[in-house]
Order: structure tokens, then sequence, then C-alpha cells
């Protein structure tokens, strides 16, 4: 805990010191994403991490023998986005979507788990928003450039189109 909370303190003190650097503004941002990145998987060593890069820690998947979504799904699920900055940048209960519709990242996530699955996704840039963002600046939803998002998922249910 202790080492979670130094690191915390000292992204927290790295934003604010980046912050008043306006020329190179996102390109500070996306190393910031990028070493806090690799130092995830050095704070937490019970997470995986697939070929494509996406971080993940599966919290519970009580039905295995169940179909697991894929891409021409439509499934419900609780979730929450936030970035590493601990900005929430988005929330919800029981919404329904398709899975082709979401980034790649919170795809390959969600085919991770079966229906009533819980899992931790930490989805590097270019499995998000990549060098685009996502928003507009200064709104709740808005996704910086380059950004790591963080996403907890539980995944009520899971169908078939």
């Amino acid at each position: 805990m202790v080492s979670k909370l130094k690191i915390i303190s000292l992204t927290m003190i790295a934003l604010l010191a980046l912050s008043g650097c306006k020329k190179n503004n996102w390109y500070d941002w996306k190393t910031l994403n990028e070493v806090w990145l690799k130092q995830n998987l050095i704070n937490n060593p019970d997470i995986q991490v697939s070929s494509s890069g996406l971080q993940y820690r599966i919290l519970a998947d009580p039905n295995p023998s169940e179909q697991r979504p894929h891409s021409a799904c439509t499934v419900v699920c609780d979730y929450k986005t936030v970035l590493i900055n601990g900005a929430v940048v988005d929330q919800a209960e029981e919404a329904v979507f398709a899975v082709s519709g979401v980034v790649p990242g919170f795809q390959e996530g969600l085919r991770k788990i079966h229906v009533h699955g819980d899992i931790e996704l930490w989805v590097p840039a270019d499995l998000a928003y990549g060098k685009d963002g996502a928003g507009i600046e200064g709104n709740q939803y808005f996704v910086p450039p380059y950004s790591v998002l963080y996403f907890k998922i539980h995944l009520h249910a899971s169908s078939a189109d």
C-alpha cells in the first residue's frame, strides 16, 4: 500500500509540474502514461498482460461454462472509466451496448470473462483513444490524447445479435 501511495503521489507531483508546459503538453502526458503503465506491472505482479499489451486482472468469473461475449454481442455492464490521475471520465450501471462499439481494449477485456464476471483493465492508449483522445477539453468526459484508461467492469448479461 505504501508503494502505491508513493507512486500516486509522484504521479500527481509530475502532473502538476507538467501542467505548466503548454508546448509539449500531450507529449509529456504521453510519457507520463507510458511510465505509469510500466510501473503498474511492477506494483501489481498479479496483473496479466495480453499479446496486445492490455493489462488485466480477473476479479471474478463464476460461470466459466457459459459463452464469453464476442464482437457481435450486445452486453449489459456496470463500468467505471478512470484516467491515471484519478479523474473519472465515465461510469454507468447496467449500460447496454454492442461490444463492437467500444474501444479495442474494452472489447478484449470483455472477451476474457463470462456473465456475472468482474475484471479490471489497464488499457494502453493505442487500444483506447490513441493520439486523438476523445471529447472536449474541460468536459468531464474528456480523455486526453495518449491516455491509459483504467476500467472496472461487471458483466451482467451477453447476447448475440
